[in-house]
């Protein structure tokens, strides 16, 4: 069947992050949320607010895996207040998780470098689509960042875990993606770096996926719709092959 569409994964496919970067936005949250707190009247220990942030990541973590849902930046501090016993009001809350929320626009992740060149190339071919889980990074702040690097423009649809309610690998964030695109399932490729949230939800709601790794999937079947590539850079070749083939 001919491809009519192209669907990416966001982090690790077309954006890249590192150790140093995550690390500086957590120590980032956590020094403002501490501080908010103390100006608020709560002199909490950082080490007792450490250690709340981490078990409400080790929550959020859950949901992410055996819900396929990705708690955002409020939600998170819900679940941080909640193991310190402390409640802050409606708008409080509102204004905090909102500063929580614009440090993920602070210290962004980068495109790798064939990211530009590789979506360009692909814009003049297929109409596209990103398909990305969030967390206390939203969508909001990633579309700034696509904005910011000039990429955009180039996509039809964008399709955020916490605008839908549903992350990879449910069908749902892929089905609705294609729905926007007026695209059957068969006639889309997906592209992401996940083996179980972007290929095999890719497969599973019915689409071809191309995997980005350093290796191939050691469960995943080159037969049955799935291809593996170790960079963005390569795909634009890859799927002219694929296209001359379905024009046979």
């Amino acid at each position: 069947m001919a491809i009519r569409a192209i669907t990416l994964d966001l982090w690790d496919t077309l954006y890249h992050d590192c150790p140093v970067r995550d690390g500086i936005r957590r120590r980032r949250r956590e020094e403002l949320i501490h501080q908010r707190l103390y100006e608020l009247g709560y002199a909490v220990e950082r080490a007792r607010l450490n250690a709340a942030i981490r078990r409400a990541a080790d929550t959020s973590r859950k949901q992410w895996d055996e819900d396929y849902y990705t708690p955002g930046a409020k939600e998170r501090l819900l679940f941080t207040l909640a193991h310190m016993q402390i409640a802050l009001s409606p708008n409080e809350l509102i204004r905090l998780s909102e500063e929580v929320a614009e440090i993920g626009c602070s210290y962004p992740p980068q495109p790798f470098e064939e990211t530009k060149k590789t979506i360009e190339e692909l814009a003049c071919v297929f109409p596209l689509a990103i398909i990305s889980d969030t967390g206390q990074t939203s969508g909001d702040a990633l579309r700034r960042v696509l904005q910011r690097d000039g990429l955009l423009d180039y996509f039809k649809v964008l399709t955020f875990s916490d605008e839908t309610g549903a992350s990879k690998p449910h069908a749902r964030a892929f089905v609705l993606t294609l729905e926007k695109l007026g695209v059957s399932p068969g006639e889309a490729v997906h592209i992401g770096d996940h083996e179980t949230k972007d290929c095999l939800g890719a497969l599973n709601a019915g689409m071809r996926t191309i995997y980005l790794a350093p290796r191939p999937s050691p469960s995943l079947e080159p037969n049955s719709g799935y291809y593996h590539l170790e960079g963005i850079g390569q795909v634009p070749g890859l799927l002219s092959s694929l296209s001359v083939e379905a024009g046979r």
